[in-house]
């Protein structure tokens, strides 16, 4: 009966050698398991950012060049309306002067 009695306290403890060192794998295990996940979170974080990144850079040029052309547009649209005689040009040319460098310019 004795030995029994000690064979199972034996395996008693030997089950709780088994469940200690398999808590420990899996805790070992879950810590690598949360390094790895916090790595690909970061990794796409930045790749996101990256991304990102260039589609504002193409979105703004292309909102550059679409500026660029609406802007020729416009002039283009501008000069082929008005036709301007030499006196009314140099009158025209003088106000924007002005307009900009606040100075008067002498008449010539």
């Amino acid at each position: 009966m004795r030995e029994v009695i000690h064979k199972v306290i034996e395996t008693e403890a030997e089950a709780r050698r088994i469940v200690a060192a398999s808590k420990q794998e899996a805790d070992r295990i879950m810590a690598g398991a949360q390094t790895q996940a916090r790595e690909i979170a970061s990794q796409s974080r930045e790749q996101v950012r990256r991304e990102s990144e260039q589609i504002i850079a193409a979105a703004a040029q292309q909102a550059e060049q679409e500026k660029q052309a609406q802007i020729q547009r416009a002039g283009s649209e501008i000069e082929s309306q008005i036709r301007l005689g030499e006196t009314t040009r140099k009158e025209v040319v003088a106000a924007a002067v002005e307009c900009i460098t606040g100075a008067r310019q002498r008449e010539r």
